[in-house]
């Protein structure tokens, strides 16, 4: 899903869910909408780092984002929490299948008709998933 970003009044957002606009969780929003794939602590620690954002203020912000709704944080079975951009959707509206790459372990939003199902796995996939995950080799690793 890797889109160009929409434009976001962050501020906006933030207020609304009566947080305030910190210098910090602006950059972190900035950041996870910029990547269009969900990251993780680390990945997004260290690219807010050179802004002097600590790893236990991005740690805190995630958390109040997830709380609020606009960022979902997910484990796409290796025991690492990945924070992934929802923005104003609600979270059903913005469920969607990834890939995991088993060799490098990088993660990919895949839009929801790249996975096709019959017609009855649809209905009952909706009722009882709430996250599909597919596993294979990226196209980098597999050029290797």
């Amino acid at each position: 899903m890797a889109k160009e970003p929409q434009a976001v009044d962050f501020k906006a957002l933030l207020h609304k869910a009566n947080l305030r606009a910190t210098p910090a969780r602006l950059a972190l929003l900035k950041v996870l909408q910029g990547t269009g794939s969900p990251q993780t602590h680390a990945f997004l620690a260290d690219a807010l780092e050179e802004l002097g954002i600590d790893k236990a203020t991005v740690f805190r912000n995630l958390s109040s984002l997830v709380e609020i709704g606009v960022v979902r944080r997910l484990d796409v079975g290796d025991h690492v929490w990945r924070y992934e951009w929802l923005g104003e959707k609600q979270e059903a509206e913005h469920l969607h299948p990834h890939f995991v790459c088993t060799s490098c372990g990088e993660v990919d939003c895949l839009e929801s008709d790249q996975v096709r199902f019959n017609d009855r796995s649809k209905r009952d996939l909706a009722k009882r998933t709430n996250e599909i995950v597919l596993r294979g080799t990226c196209k980098n690793c597999d050029q290797e």
